[in-house]
């Protein structure tokens, strides 16, 4: 979830709309598909679940819903304060 979080936050952060960040997302998830590595999308599902509704907010809500874990918290605070 952190990687998907920095991409998504590095994304509105270069002044992407949500839409435009929605279709990356879909974009993401069709790409992984075609190369045939579909079970990163299964695993991944709740955290793009997650980021979808974030980004469907608005993208002043981006990370409103932050990683759970320790290490999560601290990749996820490390690429906030190099790309924020």
């Amino acid at each position: 979830m952190v990687v998907l979080s920095a991409y998504i936050f590095c994304k509105c952060h270069r002044g992407h709309n949500s839409a435009q960040v929605m279709q990356k997302l879909r974009l993401l998830c069709s790409y992984l598909r075609v190369i045939g590595i579909r079970s990163v999308i299964e695993h991944g599902r709740p955290a793009f679940t997650i980021l979808a509704a974030e980004v469907a907010m608005g993208v002043g809500t981006i990370g409103s819903t932050p990683p759970r874990t320790a290490v999560g918290l601290i990749a996820w605070n490390e690429a906030r304060r190099r790309w924020g």
